[in-house]
Formats: structure tokens, sequence, C-alpha cells
């Protein structure tokens, strides 16, 4: 019955099922993160070049 090989925690498929879903979310994790650091630094860098910008025009 495929029932009981399902829900069988032992079994083969189910060990492999565990396996990959435990890969899958370290893959999201990463790329939540790597998005995450992304926005971060857009929003640094967007924040130092304006900075930047008026200390030279008080500067000029």
């Amino acid at each position: 019955n495929i029932f009981k090989v399902w829900f069988n925690l032992s079994s083969p498929i189910r060990e492999e099922l565990v396996e990959f879903h435990d890969h899958a979310l370290i893959v999201a994790l990463a790329i939540c993160s790597l998005v995450l650091y992304l926005l971060a630094l857009i929003r640094i860098e967007k924040l130092s070049s304006n900075t930047v910008d008026a200390q030279e025009v008080e500067l000029t």
C-alpha cells in the first residue's frame, strides 16, 4: 500500500524527501540572504553618493 510506504519514516523515499526539503530550504535561505544583502548595499551606496555629491557642491 502506497500510504504505508509514504508514512513509514524509515523508508528510503521518505528520507530522500526530507533531505531534498533540507537542501531546498538552504538554497531558499541563501537566495533571500543575497537579495537582502544587495538591497542593503544599494541603499547604503545611494545614501553615501548623495552625501558625497552634497559635499562637492558645498566645497565648490
